[in-house]
């Protein structure tokens, strides 16, 4: 928690004010209410001066496309312990590869791999991390079948995920899921 006169970057608290905010004064002179967790996060850093100062900075353009938002997500589910997510991917030590901090790099290894609206990105080690080697755009049924949750088979021969198995005999993964843990074995689970 931010302290009166404590200075993050460019700002100062003056104030703590109604609805989370705080009054700042910036390094620039300007005064401004700020959201206090965006301050604390670096998502803030001034009242807005240090972007006026730099008019010229070079964009990569991609900032709201569906590209960039995953690329955004990767980052914040690999970086950002606040993340709902964090737990199941930096928390576990996944991580993306520094090729990758930039989004103009990432957005090229996209579109000559592969990438188009409907598809995902998809590890395929699991429990690798992001980088152009352990990646790809998959679909989602796909990707729904490269979790680590999920329970592998093996019969006759071949393993495969439960979805897998009940959509090649048509039946409802959880109907199988039922009969699996009443303990039918697994050619009478997938026949009867």
């Amino acid at each position: 928690m931010l302290h009166i006169g404590e200075t993050r970057e460019r700002l100062t608290l003056l104030k703590y004010m109604k609805g989370g905010k705080g009054l700042f004064s910036c390094s620039c002179g300007a005064t401004k209410a700020i959201s206090i967790s965006n301050v604390e996060r670096g998502a803030v850093k001034s009242c807005g001066c240090y972007f006026k100062e730099k008019p010229n900075r070079l964009t990569h353009g991609g900032a709201g496309t569906r590209l960039y938002n995953i690329w955004k997500s990767i980052r914040e589910r690999c970086k950002t312990p606040s993340c709902s997510s964090f737990k199941n991917y930096g928390g576990r030590g996944i991580s993306i590869c520094e090729e990758w901090s930039s989004f103009e790099t990432f957005k090229e290894w996209a579109l000559t791999h592969g990438y188009s609206e409907g598809l995902t990105i998809d590890r395929i080690d699991v429990n690798g991390n992001y980088e152009p080697d352990n990646c790809r755009w998959a679909t989602y049924k796909a990707q729904a079948n490269n979790k680590r949750n999920n329970r592998y088979i093996e019969y006759k021969g071949q393993v495969k995920t439960l979805t897998e198995w009940a959509e090649e005999y048509n039946i409802k993964a959880a109907t199988l899921w039922a009969r699996l843990n009443r303990g039918t074995d697994i050619e009478k689970a997938l026949t009867m």
